[in-house]
């Protein structure tokens, strides 16, 4: 008890499970339905769901490198998530696939979900065309 009481004061920062894509037709869905960007190290797909949060999914193959380089790709952007204001939205599914053996600085990083947003905040103000 003793040991438990010890790190209370601090916060946990973690990446709840409900923020994860895992699903395989989750993948393909955003893939096929949502709209997309490319970045110079990254190409991000992402689709407007029903949810009340944001989910953050990542397809990194080994051909992007070995499995430390491919780790250390999901942490940094999994955290520069994290810390942007998108991560604390609703409803939009986000696929991010790295392109071959780029490796983002965590600024970077966190500079494509801002730009990410800003994206989003124009396609939401967008009058759309349905004629």
């Amino acid at each position: 008890m003793l040991l438990s009481n010890r790190y209370q004061c601090f916060p946990i920062f973690r990446f709840p499970p409900t923020l994860r894509m895992k699903i395989r037709r989750d993948f393909v869905y955003v893939m096929q339905k949502g709209n997309f960007f490319a970045s110079s190290w990254c190409v991000v797909h992402w689709v407007r769901t029903k949810a009340a949060y944001v989910r953050l999914g990542m397809s990194v193959s080994s051909k992007y490198g070995s499995a430390v380089l491919r780790n250390k790709f999901r942490r940094r952007v999994r955290e520069a998530f994290r810390l942007s204001d998108l991560a604390h939205g609703h409803g939009i599914d986000i696929h991010i696939k790295p392109k071959k053996e780029l490796f983002p600085e965590f600024s970077a990083c966190c500079q494509l979900f801002s730009q990410l947003e800003d994206v989003i905040k124009r396609e939401d103000h967008e009058p759309s065309s349905s004629g």
